[in-house]
């Protein structure tokens, strides 16, 4: 029974991942590339001291909205599959633990054989290139940085 639990849960997540798999990818490139060049926009803005008029105001704070959308839900994303993962291996643990039962040797080996299926086959959420986990935070992060400062560079330079 533990079993098909098991089976149900790895082959659910492995559809959802397939289903959403360009889903994610896109909403996650769109993430990236929205704050890069919100970022740009408004730094570059702020350094070259001109006349903004109300439509630009308006505008920036229409991006702002624009940009906390896709925030909090790349924040959501993150962390409901972090916390997925993590009762997936809490659950690797109980399993573990239940194996040493001495009392009924054939549920403890049962017990032995789906804890061995779940650290061999770890549960994770991706849409196909990468991870969605907290390393997809700290990429994002330097992605993001790393070509803000380009921009930055091509703008001075010009």
């Amino acid at each position: 029974v533990i079993r098909k639990a098991q089976l149900a849960l790895f082959d659910t997540m492995n559809s959802i991942n397939f289903c959403y798999s360009l889903n994610l990818l896109s909403f996650f490139f769109q993430f990236t590339f929205f704050v890069i060049f919100f970022l740009f926009d408004v730094s570059s803005s702020a350094l070259t001291i001109k006349s903004s008029t109300l439509s630009d105001l308006i505008f920036a704070i229409i991006q702002l909205g624009y940009l906390q959308f896709f925030f909090w839900f790349c924040a959501w994303m993150i962390v409901h599959s972090s916390l997925l993962v993590g009762q997936v291996e809490e659950m690797e643990c109980v399993v573990q633990l239940r194996s040493f039962n001495r009392d009924n040797l054939k549920l403890a080996r049962n017990f032995n054989m789906l804890s061995l299926q779940l650290q061999h086959s770890k549960l994770h959420v991706s849409c196909g290139l990468f991870e969605i986990n907290w390393m997809l935070l700290f990429a994002i992060i330097g992605t993001v940085f790393s070509y803000v400062t380009i921009l930055f560079q091509f703008e001075l330079g010009s």
